[in-house]
């Protein structure tokens, strides 16, 4: 890492995907999406639904979405610039997830599940995905998830992947899982103890990301009040 990218990692913040926040998603994805008019639906479409859809008509859902408060990514902000991305939710919120014979859940604990990131041309290599991957287990942890669960583009390691690498999730804990697909490793993290520490509380986590720790500091929703 150099200096540079240190000054970008100290000043990375990872906040939920709201409808306040719906414009600074517009300005990471871009006018085109993200990858190719994607907008982040792959892993929550069907096939069919994905060919038949227009890129503005997936825009759309993911709007729907966002609107009415289903959990469904976080947000990098460098000095209050939004410039990354991460898909995550709950596992049942992602149709190909649900249908999927190759990647079954490891056991039936609730778990949530990364499926994209997403980096704007310029901040890329600099720390942004991993904050993110931190700022997920946060999240999850917090939602009441027992477990997170990544897919990472096989043999890639650290190589860029839409789905991240696996050197990306075992930085952040996580061990690989058993699966048939010929694609994707499955990488889960235990979230019991995080979990433990939110009293069963639901929260929205503030997490500021440092090169060499991660400060996560807690808000219950609906009482604006950090612990």
């Amino acid at each position: 890492m150099t200096d540079d990218d240190a000054a970008i990692s100290a000043g990375i913040e990872v906040r939920p995907v709201t409808p306040d926040r719906w414009d600074d998603l517009l300005r990471v994805f871009g006018p085109n999406g993200a990858r190719a008019g994607c907008w982040c639906m792959v892993w929550r479409l069907s096939s069919t639904e994905l060919r038949r859809l227009t890129a503005a008509d997936r825009r759309d859902r993911l709007e729907a979405l966002v609107a009415e408060g289903t959990p469904t990514g976080l947000l990098a902000y460098v000095d209050g610039d939004p410039v990354g991305w991460c898909s995550v939710g709950a596992r049942e919120t992602f149709g190909r997830l649900v249908r999927s014979r190759t990647l079954p859940p490891p056991d039936d604990q609730p778990a949530w599940a990364i499926t994209c990131f997403y980096v704007r041309a310029g901040f890329r290599r600099r720390g942004v995905a991993s904050a993110l991957v931190h700022g997920a287990v946060a999240h999850a942890a917090g939602s009441g998830a027992a477990a997170l669960d990544g897919f990472a583009g096989r043999n890639t390691d650290d190589k860029p992947a839409s789905s991240g690498g696996t050197g990306l999730f075992r930085a952040s804990g996580f061990h690989e899982a058993p699966n048939t697909s010929t694609y994707y490793t499955t990488m889960r993290r235990t979230l019991t103890s995080l979990r433990d520490r939110t009293n069963g509380v639901s929260v929205q986590p503030r997490v500021i990301f440092r090169p060499t720790y991660i400060t996560l500091s807690f808000s219950p929703r609906g009482t604006g009040q950090e612990k």
